[in-house]
């Protein structure tokens, strides 16, 4: 909309030199038809907005509301550079896959234990009493007996030796995949992070040095233009330049913003991000 309501003012410009007789008519051409390409990215940019808008509004479940949801993109202020410190393992411990990874080493050292039990003697000893009184079965009289009794397991073929290995396999397999997921995990956050002081750098170096220049040589460009000090290919150049620029700016932040979610996402679960930070992502009216 910017670049089509500055092309409105250049062809303005143009028409009253045509008039003097200071430009060609193929100049003055030369602006409309950049004039209408402007316009023709700019409705296709609406386009691609409301099409969006839509999308956005069946992901977050108010797709009957998606005329009323309005956006609005705040750069946050972090230190990017510094925020690499705040990476420790206990980051990693609310992830999914190491919390499982954990409890199958919890499980898995659960059953080493017991199978690593079952080959410990278990010895058993009895004490029997037993006294009868005369009756038509016995008639000989009144007797007690006393009995004693001792168990021992000899495991004499086996000690049940497989079972113990194969639980002390487990286990340490166990272990091995939280490691790897413990490592994994790491990787992605060094990653993400790495991704996301690449982001803030690139569009602060866009923001900061290459877009205020951009704007004042296409500033420059138009004065001189419409002073009749420059011809149109210079103009357009200009313009051209600038658009690209800004083209990047918004691509740069497009990216940080991504780049910034994936890396919150590392230090925060989930659930809360969406939570805490809907209000800085989408506004109802």
């Amino acid at each position: 909309q910017e670049a089509t309501a500055l092309f409105a003012q250049t062809l303005t410009a143009a028409e009253k030199r045509q008039r003097a007789g200071d430009i060609a008519p193929a100049d003055v051409n030369r602006i409309k038809l950049d004039a209408a390409r402007a316009g023709n990215d700019a409705r296709q940019a609406e386009a691609d907005s409301k099409r969006l808008q839509i999308e956005l509004a069946k992901l977050i479940g108010i797709d009957r509301y998606a005329q009323q949801l309005t956006l609005k993109f705040a750069v946050p202020h972090e230190d990017a550079t510094a925020a690499e410190t705040e990476i420790s393992d206990a980051l990693f411990a609310s992830r999914g896959d190491v919390s499982a990874a954990r409890q199958r080493v919890a499980a898995a050292e659960a059953a080493r234990d017991l199978a690593l039990s079952s080959s410990t003697r278990d010895w058993t000893v009895g004490v029997q009493f037993d006294r009868w009184p005369v009756s038509e079965a016995n008639p000989q009289g009144t007797g007690n007996s006393f009995g004693f009794s001792l168990s021992i397991p000899l495991f004499l073929h086996h000690a049940n030796e497989g079972e113990k290995r194969r639980a002390q396999v487990d286990f340490d397999t166990a272990r091995d995949v939280l490691a790897r997921q413990m490592a994994l995990a790491r990787a992605e956050a060094a990653l993400s992070h790495a991704e996301y002081a690449a982001a803030a750098e690139k569009m602060q170096r866009v923001e900061r040095d290459i877009l205020p220049v951009a704007q004042e040589v296409a500033r420059a460009a138009e004065f001189a233009y419409n002073k009749g000090a420059t011809g149109v290919l210079d103009l357009l150049d200009a313009r051209r330049s600038l658009r690209q620029v800004q083209v990047d700016a918004v691509s740069a932040q497009g990216e940080f913003a991504r780049a910034w979610a994936r890396w919150k996402s590392v230090l925060e679960a989930t659930s809360n991000i969406a939570t805490d930070s809907a209000g800085d992502i989408h506004e109802m009216p």
